[in-house]
């Protein structure tokens, strides 16, 4: 038997490193109210903290799956990115965001793939549901506050200030 535990990793370029205990501590606490001990000791979490979001206006990203380590995907190991020109509040409050992503996906309720017959979809399965997932095209993706997996995590966001 092998004793699995949360891995979380911090990466940074340039700027001062003095709140990543902070912001690890704060990641293992989200990680303890948002998902099960179970899955969260199965879980990889890398953070990289950068000048500059790769996505337009956005705060954040939970990618799916770290690829830095080659083309081939880890199974449960997310890459989280955030902005480092936004205070340590919002980059908490935008981790506890992110993470819920993290732990939708390791759940298996939101993914993303490209297929011949839709393109590049998103799948989303609500907590209690049964039977297929729920495929928004980007064509009929809904506006970003109204994706039912943004709203569970801005919930998450707010039931989780306190942590902050």
């Amino acid at each position: 038997m092998t004793n699995r535990r949360l891995i979380i990793s911090l990466q940074q370029r340039g700027g001062t490193k003095a709140h990543h205990p902070v912001i690890t501590a704060h990641a293992r606490a989200v990680m303890a109210e948002l998902a099960g001990a179970r899955l969260a000791n199965t879980m990889r979490l890398t953070i990289k903290i950068r000048a500059k979001v790769p996505k337009k206006n956005a705060q954040g990203l939970c990618y799916f799956r770290d690829h830095s380590k080659g083309s081939t995907a880890r199974a449960k190991h997310y890459t989280i990115v955030l902005d480092r020109g936004r205070s340590l509040r919002s980059q908490l409050s935008t981790l506890t965001h992110e993470i819920q992503h993290a732990v939708q996906m390791a759940q298996g309720r939101l993914a993303v793939r490209t297929t011949k017959a839709k393109g590049r979809a998103w799948y989303w399965r609500p907590q209690g549901h049964v039977g297929a997932s729920i495929c928004y095209t980007v064509e009929e993706m809904p506006a970003w506050a109204d994706r039912p997996w943004e709203q569970e995590a801005m919930a998450a966001e707010a039931n989780l200030k306190h942590l902050i």
